[in-house]
């Protein structure tokens, strides 16, 4: 009996060091995928912003012929540029499937149609609305640190959180943009969902992830916003919109 029980001891203990580790590799994983480019010593918020937005190209699918043949991955920038000579520097020499990257800075009614990231400046707060009435049903991924963003119909926001840049999906904006996001990219992420694209019109907050496919359905309490969802051993954070 004893014997048993010390075996499940060292069972127990054994399972919990290796989700330790497991959870170590993670987040090395996540530094090795996000953050290559940026120098290791003295990094600036935008520094950080800015490698983001290069590794964003590398796991977003455009539709096809988008951009045209030949074309670069277009980075726009719009209004009050916080980024300097930073977002220039990381995305020099890159290619993302045999195209190159080039960034352009845009004023609030410049065409932004030949964009496919467009990155949101503060500045543009006021304007965001009309903003994103634009760009709605196109194949443009914005990105922007304005509080709320993918709230707000975004598709991608950077917050920053004791010194690290953590990312929000907005998976349905992103989908009515004919956009595919990696399922990476998903798992590093905190994946947020319209309260109307729920399926289930009976259950007020109903959350699900896929990867590729449908997956599992959960069910949460009334009033809670996010849960942890384990769907074929892939871990995803859901969250609806308030």
């Amino acid at each position: 009996m004893a014997k048993s029980e010390n075996n499940a001891n060292v069972s127990r203990r054994l399972r919990s060091r290796l989700m330790t580790l497991g959870r170590r590799m993670l987040w090395l994983a996540i530094f090795i995928i996000f953050v290559p480019l940026v120098r290791a010593t003295a990094t600036s918020e935008y520094e950080l912003k800015a490698a983001f937005l290069l590794n964003f190209a590398r796991f977003i699918q455009w539709p096809e012929n988008v951009p045209p043949v030949n074309q670069p991955i277009v980075i726009g920038v719009l209004g009050t540029d916080p980024f300097g000579s930073s977002l220039d520097s990381i995305v020099a020499g890159e290619t993302v499937n045999g195209r190159v990257l080039t960034v352009k800075r845009l004023e609030r009614n410049d065409p932004i149609s030949d964009c496919q990231i467009l990155y949101v400046c503060r500045s543009e707060i006021s304007h965001l609305s009309n903003l994103l009435e634009r760009v709605k049903g196109q194949a443009i991924l914005t990105v922007s640190d304005i509080d709320r963003f993918v709230y707000m119909g975004g598709m991608i926001g950077l917050t920053m959180d004791r010194g690290k840049v953590r990312v929000q999906i907005n998976v349905d904006v992103a989908k009515n943009g004919q956009l595919a996001i990696s399922a990476k990219l998903l798992r590093l992420s905190l994946v947020v969902r319209d309260r109307q694209s729920m399926l289930h019109p009976g259950w007020r907050n109903l959350y699900f992830c896929y990867d590729g496919k449908m997956a599992e359905l959960i069910r949460i309490n009334a009033g809670t916003l996010d849960t942890m969802c384990f769907v074929e051993s892939e871990q995803f954070h859901i969250q609806s919109i308030n």
